[in-house]
């Protein structure tokens, strides 16, 4: 939201924008900054939006604070999520190294 009024005192604007206003403009809007203004707004709000796919891909490919989008990890995330409920010690053991592809 950007808020345009014609009483331009601080106060106002600093009342608007904490109530969550993205800026606000006092009349007369000079159109070049009205149209900075929405430019910026928009950006900003593709960028929220991306933020939050990030974040729920994230969750998704997540585990505890390890990431992995590979089948294999994710075989060990299912593992470690089925003996997590036990009280029981468990090793997770793997290949050591790293698999390349030549």
């Amino acid at each position: 939201m950007i808020i345009v009024s014609g009483r331009g005192e601080k106060p106002h604007a600093l009342k608007a924008i904490g109530e969550g206003a993205y800026d606000f403009l006092t009349k007369p809007v000079e159109l070049e900054e009205l149209k900075v203004v929405l430019k910026r707004a928009f950006y900003v709000a593709m960028l929220e939006r991306e933020y939050e796919k990030a974040q729920t891909k994230l969750g998704e490919e997540s585990f505890e604070g390890m990431l992995g989008t590979n089948a294999k990890i994710r075989e060990v995330f299912s593992s470690v999520r089925k003996v997590a409920t036990t009280d029981v010690p468990v090793l997770i053991a793997g290949r050591a190294g790293l698999e390349r592809n030549s």
